[in-house]
């Protein structure tokens, strides 16, 4: 699992990850992942605000755990709704989630033939 990290305040960077806690949450909320993509672009501004904020709650909520068991050190845990932290045009919020999800989904995938040694013909 990769971690990404959204700064909130002034030397303070949180951890993000998209585990599969992370989309349970998300499934609750939203129905499926493409139904909070969807909000998250809304004309809505409301629903747009709502979905932002949840999903960074979310994913700062999965990292912080992901971090605890791990043994990594974080900043102190925010107190407080996420939202008040960030400003309503901040592109750094929207970006830091797509990011999460775009680092956590994708694979490596390495093809290995069945017949990974070559015979030898002999005459």
């Amino acid at each position: 699992m990769k971690l990404s990290y959204i700064a909130l305040r002034e030397g303070e960077k949180h951890p993000l990850c998209f585990s599969l806690s992370a989309m349970e949450h998300v499934v609750e909320e939203f129905g499926d992942i493409e139904s909070m993509f969807s909000k998250m672009q809304s004309d809505n501004m409301g629903e747009r605000i709502h979905t932002i904020t949840t999903m960074l709650n979310i994913l700062i909520d999965s990292g912080r755990k992901y971090c605890d068991l791990m043994g990594i050190e974080m900043p102190p845990p925010i107190r407080g709704n996420v939202g008040d932290l960030i400003d309503v045009t901040d592109a750094d919020a929207i970006r830091a989630i797509f990011n999460v999800i775009k680092n956590d989904t994708q694979r490596t995938v390495e093809a290995k033939s069945k017949n990974a040694d070559p015979t030898l013909e002999t005459n």
